[in-house]
């Protein structure tokens, strides 16, 4: 405080020994590996589905076969199997078997031509070699930019897409060279695999009882998911009576399903107004799923929210506490604590750096045994805990695995006057605590010890020949001790330190009482040069880019969306005047998004135009991958509609999810167009073309899409967090199928058809 009575100001911290206790807590991760093996039993459920019964088991061969030489190139990497690593498998597993899907039909079409199986498996694999490659490459391509995708996010998660990207080469590598051989060795001999004792009926229920007994495996492996395997159990053995009944040559392509679509997509090539028709409902429906995140149908959250597993609280109480008062605080919460169900033990640490603070690790039952789930647990203890005087009482629920961010809500006020950032922030919690779901609302700048304030009468100082600095000096000396001499005790010195008794400063007076040496040889006390009071202190003192900073942290609970809350506080903190000198930013979850949202919205756009470079070189156009590349919103429509009818949020990881799908989604696309592309080369007319691509492809590309979604849905049913990657891929997936199969031929049939008709037109003129 600048005056001629006190222009300096020093302060004295008065605290009581400090004592304390501490325990070691471990934290335990555990990896999704189940949804991993029901991922993999969801893939064998797919290709027995789509392709022959023993097709799929030859197919099935190569998913060990890529998973052993992606661990293998996973270990010369040095990337440990954690819970990401298998994560990216979960995402690989579909992925895995596309390759061989694609190769192993085309081989087999081409084996009922009357080719043998030597021969089939010779052209056939070469005739989808170039495509397979190219998407493969697309699919690499896209998850590439999130591989090295910047800042401590990307570090994070960057183990997924490196685990996907191997396992794609893995896969590319067993499709091309393996999998032809194996149709090979077995087709050469299927009369020694082929069960006569059976007649085709037993053999049929055979299947049924397979496809049950998988699918109650693959989801109802607990016992809180038994309603969810009997509905599996229900769906896929439906599906596999339908292809029983429906399919008589073991095979779709000549199914009820693939002439309606064969009808259809005729129906529509022939009438141009249907085209248009098509086109535009897709258009309509892009929009229209765009705008569910503007009119606030959709929520936008950086992560979602993860059950807790373990609980932290902590026991803060007033400043200047006692070790033994925040014991005795701590011990009641401990009470409380024992008579709850959800608590398996704890651990408790009161003191440490800050003594009137306490620290509790809660270790919660296991998941299994909770009353209802962690959030339950961690609001009904928050209850519990609500009425305990002498201290504020913070009850966190803490997860494995999750990101690393720290609270959801965090307002930063940064500026050097604390006094009036502290009262602006203290009306800020006010308004932060009158927000439904907002809980923990927490000031870093607390109370701390009480300190006596020394203030300085410097022109009277002068007048005896002191100087503010030297009075600090000789305080310091006095209180904290001088060294004055040093002992030696054989090669070691001692130093000796003189000082004041420390009990005997405790209170201003005593302080008062020290007597400061002038430069004349007089003695005279402290007070007749200073005035001390007795102040309140505060906890620490934070700084950021040099620049004093306190912040405000909360917590949300489950359900409510960061950006209404966010919304709402600005609404109502209008009212308040920020002080001069103090700025306020809004980290936390909201300062997340636009970061890291930015970082993936670059990854998007290098993604799209790797995947476009790549398929300019394979098709040696520029116009046939702008068509394959309009499955990208396709996709969006998907990622949008399945987030809403799942009631997820818009997030990091579904962001994620789309990028992926810039390079998987491609894949049907492109299997599609060289076909056409192939028949045409052949002489066959344009629209026979498209036609008979669709028709023949129509198997390929609806296993291979199923076999990607059958790979994550375990993961969508049991790991919750991960929620909104799995449904991002299974219904963009699902969307770009189906539009794929309409939307790409006539797209294809749209520019091809202007190409031939310029070209007839440069050859009537010639002639």
């Amino acid at each position: 405080m600048k005056s001629d009575n006190w222009p300096v100001r020093i302060q004295i911290p008065v605290f009581p020994p400090l004592k304390f206790s501490s325990s070691l807590f471990l934290y335990g991760i555990s990896p999704p590996s189940k949804s991993a093996f029901s991922g993999l039993i969801v893939v064998i459920l797919v290709l027995f589905l789509f392709i022959g019964f023993k097709e799929a088991l030859i197919v099935s061969v190569t998913i060990p076969l890529s998973l052993l030489i992606t661990l293998g190139i996973l270990n010369i990497a040095g990337i440990t199997l954690n819970t990401f690593a298998i994560l990216g498998l979960i995402v690989a597993l579909g992925l895995l078997v596309d390759n061989s899907i694609i190769v192993m039909e085309n081989i087999d079409r081409l084996s009922k031509k009357g080719l043998s199986p030597r021969e089939a498996s010779i052209f056939g694999s070469n005739q989808v070699g170039y495509p397979i490659l190219a998407s493969s490459l697309t699919t690499i391509a896209a998850f590439f930019p999130l591989a090295i995708l910047p800042g401590v996010i990307g570090s994070f998660i960057d183990t997924i897409p490196r685990t996907i990207i191997i396992a794609i080469a893995a896969s590319l590598f067993v499709s091309i060279s393996i999998t032809p051989a194996i149709y090979t060795k077995i087709m050469t001999k299927s009369d020694k695999f082929r069960v006569k004792a059976l007649n085709k009926n037993i053999q049929n229920y055979l299947k049924i009882i397979v496809v049950a007994v998988l699918s109650f495996y693959a989801f109802g492996d607990s016992g809180n998911r038994i309603g969810l395997g009997i509905i599996a159990v229900v769906f896929f053995t439906g599906l596999m009576f339908i292809k029983i009944r429906l399919d008589k040559k073991d095979m779709i392509e000549e199914s009820v399903l693939v002439r309606k679509y064969t009808q259809l997509i005729s129906s529509i090539l022939n009438n141009p107004w249907k085209k248009v028709a098509v086109l535009l409902s897709g258009v309509l429906v892009l929009f229209a799923s765009i705008s569910l995140l503007g009119i606030g149908v959709l929520k936008v959250a950086f992560f979602p929210t993860n059950e807790p597993s373990d609980i932290v609280i902590t026991v803060d109480t007033p400043g200047g506490s006692t070790l033994e008062e925040t014991a005795e605080i701590t011990s009641n919460v401990e009470e409380r604590l024992m008579l709850n169900a959800d608590v398996e033990s704890f651990n408790t640490t009161v003191g440490g750096n800050e003594i009137d603070k306490a620290r509790i690790n809660v270790n919660l039952v296991p998941k299994d045994e909770l009353i209802e789930d962690g959030f339950y647990a961690v609001d009904q203890i928050e209850k519990d805990l609500r009425d305990i005087a002498g201290a504020n009482i913070i009850v966190e629920g803490q997860s494995s695995g999750g990101p690393p961010v720290g609270k959801p809500i965090r307002i930063e006020l940064i500026g050097e006057n604390l006094t009036d950032a502290r009262d602006l922030g203290n009306e800020y919690v006010k308004v932060l605590e009158q927000i439904p779901g907002v809980y923990n609302v927490d000031l870093s700048l607390k109370n701390g010890v009480p300190q006596i304030v020394i203030n300085i009468l410097e022109k009277k100082a002068k007048t005896m020949g002191l100087t503010p600095a030297g009075i600090s000096n000789q305080l310091r000396n006095k209180i904290e001790g001088m060294e004055i001499t040093t002992i030696k005790d054989g090669e070691e010195e001692i130093e000796v330190m003189m000082m004041i008794d420390p009990l005997s400063y405790q209170d201003i007076n005593s302080i008062e009482s020290i007597y400061i040496d002038t430069p004349t040889g007089d003695r005279l006390p402290l007070a007749a040069v200073a005035v001390l009071e007795m102040e309140q202190g505060v906890s620490a003192i934070k700084h950021q880019d040099r620049e004093r900073i306190l912040f405000i942290e909360a917590d949300l609970k489950p359900g409510y969306n960061i950006n209404d809350v966010v919304d709402e506080f600005n609404q109502n903190r209008q009212t308040l005047i920020i002080p001069q000198g103090i700025n306020v930013n809004l980290g936390g979850d909201v300062a997340g998004i636009q970061e890291n949202f930015l970082s993936l919205f670059q990854s998007m756009i290098l993604a799209v135009f790797l995947v476009f470079i790549i398929l300019t070189i394979q098709f040696g156009s520029v116009k046939q991958p702008f068509v394959i590349l309009l499955t990208v919103p396709m996709a969006l429509i998907g990622v949008l509609l399945g987030l809403v009818v799942t009631n997820n949020e818009f997030g990091f990881y579904a962001f994620m999810g789309f990028i992926a799908l810039i390079g998987i989604a491609v894949n049907d696309a492109i299997v599609l167009i060289d076909y056409m592309n192939y028949l045409r080369s052949t002489g066959i007319p344009m629209k026979e073309a498209i036609i008979e691509a669709g028709k023949t492809r129509f198997n390929p590309v609806l296993a291979t899409s199923m076999t990607t979604i059958g790979g994550v849905l375990p993961l969508a049913f049991k790991e919750v967090y991960y929620s909104q990657f799995s449904y991002s891929l299974i219904f963009g997936l699902l969307v770009t199928t189906i539009l794929t199969l309409f939307f790409i031929p006539i797209i294809y049939s749209i520019i091809e058809g202007k190409k031939d008709d310029k070209e007839l037109a440069l050859e009537g003129s010639e002639l």
